[in-house]
């Protein structure tokens, strides 16, 4: 009976550790500073969290919610949204970034991915095959051979994050990554707060510029309204 209990205590206490963050209903708004050779773009960017599983050619994905990206057209005042998945298990999380418009070029970039446990030092791969050629207009020169990235991760420190809204400090994991490519080298630094999930994301893009994402604000029981355009081709 006490190994039953010993054993019941340490799931319990995985299952808390690892608790599910994407599977609810609500709103996370970033800070998003798009850094060019010559220029810098503020805008804003927010991740709606549907609370519904994730189906993908009409297939549910097993694990899996649906999130969406949107962003604001600065002439139209219009929002495009680009609705995809977020796979959230006891041993993973993994969150497709934005990549319609200027984000395309995030296709190349690693995505941001997590293994638990979240210990200082662990590392983990992963490898995204033949990248569909539409995403190759995003690159100042693109190319006809077939692309892949293969990603490798490893969680290099902890630190705090001062959440400005909620006027307090969260413990989130730095993590470092590099894709590489056969056009190039690709980076994400980020980090990953248990609690809240990915707090700061930076992207460095085989264009090299960079796509900064710094979390604002968390809206939770969020309600979902209907927008007015919604992006199937990245490009469009």
């Amino acid at each position: 009976m006490k190994r039953l209990l010993t054993a019941l205590l340490i799931l319990s206490i995985h299952l808390t550790l690892n608790a599910q963050i994407y599977n609810t209903a609500m709103r996370i708004e970033y800070d998003v500073y798009y850094i060019k050779s010559n220029d810098t773009i503020k805008s804003m960017l927010y991740l709606e969290c549907t609370g519904n599983k994730w189906s993908f050619q009409n297939k549910y994905i097993d694990d899996s919610w649906t999130i969406r990206w949107i962003q604001q057209d600065s002439k139209t005042g219009e929002d495009y949204i680009t609705e995809t998945g977020i796979k959230e298990t006891s041993d993973k999380l993994f969150l497709h970034p934005p990549r319609s418009k200027e984000y395309a070029i995030l296709e190349f970039c690693p995505f941001p991915l997590i293994h638990y446990p979240l210990e200082i030092g662990n590392n983990w791969e992963w490898e995204l095959e033949n990248i569909p050629e539409i995403y190759y207009r995003a690159l100042h020169n693109p190319t006809k051979q077939k692309i892949s990235v293969r990603n490798k991760y490893k969680i290099t420190k902890k630190i705090s994050w001062f959440y400005k809204k909620a006027n307090k400090y969260i413990e989130c994991f730095k993590v470092e990554s590099i894709g590489e490519t056969s056009i190039g080298t690709t980076k994400l630094t980020f980090y990953f707060s248990p609690q809240y999930g990915f707090i700061y994301l930076n992207f460095e893009t085989l264009n090299k510029d960079r796509f900064i994402l710094k979390f604002k604000e968390q809206t939770v029981s969020f309600k979902f309204q209907n927008k007015s355009n919604r992006l199937i081709n990245p490009f469009n």
